[in-house]
Parts: C-alpha cells; sequence; structure tokens
C-alpha cells in the first residue's frame, strides 16, 4: 500500500507479483503481472475478483481452458507448462495435510463458528439495526 497526500492505494503490480509462485522465471512472471494488469485496466468491474477471473491463484479444472481464453498466445507451449507446474506444486502444497496447513485453518475457523450455537436467521427483519436515513 501506498501513501499518496496521506490516502492509502495499493500498488497494484506489487500485489500481482505476490499471486506468483515462488520459484517461477522472472521472464514469465513479467509476462503474468503484465497480461493480469492490461486485463484489470481493460475490465475494471473485476476490481474484486481478482483471484477469481484476472489472476489464477490455484490449479483447478478449468486452469489450461480459462487462461487460453483470457490470455491468447501470451505464454508459449513451454511456459504454460512450467506456469502450471508452479501452479500444481502451490496448490497441493496449500491442501498438504501437515499442521497449520491453510485448508485445515480454514475448517478450524469454520468449526469454531459452529461452535458458538448462534440462532438460525431465519427473518432478515429481526436483525435489522440501520434507522433509515436521517437529516443532521
Amino acid at each position: 500500500m501506498l501513501l499518496i497526500n496521506n490516502h492509502p492505494y495499493i500498488d497494484v503490480r506489487n500485489s500481482f507479483n505476490s499471486f506468483l509462485p515462488a520459484g517461477l522465471p522472472d521472464a514469465i512472471g513479467e509476462k503474468l503481472v503484465n497480461a493480469w494488469l492490461t486485463r484489470l485496466e481493460a475490465f475494471t468491474e473485476l476490481h474484486d475478483k481478482i483471484e477469481f477471473e484476472v489472476v489464477p491463484t490455484c490449479l483447478d479444472f478449468c486452469f489450461v481452458d480459462d487462461f487460453k481464453a483470457r490470455y491468447p498466445e501470451m505464454l508459449d507451449q513451454r511456459e504454460l507448462e512450467i506456469f502450471r507446474a508452479a501452479l500444481t506444486e502451490l496448490t497441493r502444497d496449500s491442501l498438504n495435510p501437515v499442521s497449520g496447513n491453510t485448508l485445515d485453518c480454514a475448517l478450524e475457523a469454520a468449526a469454531s463458528l459452529d461452535r458458538l450455537k448462534l440462532p438460525e436467521i431465519l427473518d432478515g427483519e429481526a436483525y435489522a439495526t440501520w434507522p433509515g436515513p436521517t437529516s443532521f
């Protein structure tokens, strides 16, 4: 995050670089980040869907088709295979059943919410707290 005239701004290039898998060659990473920036600039409505519509952050069953549709001819076949292999390793690591992995942490957080035994909200009106617009 950058502060410009005391206003916070996200350094999108830096943020995109943080999504690159470790060990990916710099030349491939640079092509990817530049393409992601171009896509976001062209489709600004995707600003809140970065991990789903702009940057592939893990490997899924649609990876190859989605990547080729979004970024045709950006990477050659060898580069695409290198990127895919790096994403495969990243995805496997995130699902690795070792203590403290991200999946286990997320499941534990969900279970702790479950243990709170909060009442089910059937009627949102009963929980509304906003009194509506008021004049000052």
